[in-house]
C-alpha cells in the first residue's frame, strides 16, 4: 500500500540504486545521491542488487532484514546489559514510523541498526578491536544517514577512557 514514504523510496532510493549499479563500484558522491541524506545506504542496497537483483520487492525484503536486525541487535543489548528487558524493544516493533520504514526502501532503520551496533560495540567489546568495530559501525552510520554524527561523542568516551586507563 502506499504511504507517505513511498515518494522518497520512487523519487530517491530506488533511482539513485540503480544509478550507482550502473556505474558500480565507481563512487560518485557528487551525482548519486538523489535525496538530503548520504548516499551509504544506496551504494550498500546497489552492492546487494548484484546479487539479489534490484527489483523493489527484492530491495524492500533485503530493507525489511536490515530492520530486524535493529530489534536482533536492541535485543542482545538489553539482555548483555541487564538495563532492562527484551520486551522494552517492543515499542519499537510496534512503532508505526519503524513499521512503515522497514517495509520501503529508506534509510532510517538501516541508520537504527548501525547505530544499535556503534552503541553495542561502544559498551561491550574491549581493546582495540572493539573500538575498531565501534569506529566502523558509526561510519556505516554516517554514511548512511549524516545525522548519526552524534556517535562521536561515545566514541570518544571510550577513547578517552582508554588512554586514561592507559590503554
Amino acid at each position: 500500500r502506499s504511504s507517505n514514504l513511498s515518494s522518497d523510496e520512487a523519487a530517491y532510493y530506488l533511482p539513485a540504486i540503480e544509478r550507482i549499479r550502473g556505474h558500480w563500484p565507481a563512487i560518485d558522491l557528487v551525482n548519486d545521491s538523489l535525496s538530503a541524506t548520504a548516499p551509504g545506504y544506496a551504494y550498500g542496497l546497489a552492492t546487494v542488487s548484484l546479487l539479489t537483483g534490484s527489483d523493489r520487492l527484492t530491495l524492500r525484503l533485503v530493507n525489511l532484514v536490515v530492520s530486524a536486525g535493529v530489534l536482533c541487535s536492541g535485543w542482545w543489548i538489553l539482555r548483555r546489559s541487564g538495563i532492562a528487558p527484551p520486551w522494552f524493544l517492543l515499542p519499537l516493533g510496534l512503532c508505526n514510523f519503524f513499521v512503515k520504514s522497514a517495509g520501503f526502501v529508506v534509510t532510517d532503520n538501516a541508520a537504527l541498526l548501525a547505530i544499535a551496533l556503534t552503541l553495542g560495540a561502544t559498551l561491550f567489546a574491549g581493546g582495540r578491536p572493539g573500538g575498531v568495530v565501534a569506529a566502523g559501525c558509526a561510519t556505516l552510520a554516517v554514511a548512511g544517514r549524516q545525522n548519526s554524527v552524534w556517535l562521536l561523542v561515545p566514541l570518544a568516551g571510550k577513547i578517552l577512557g582508554r588512554i586514561r586507563a592507559g590503554g
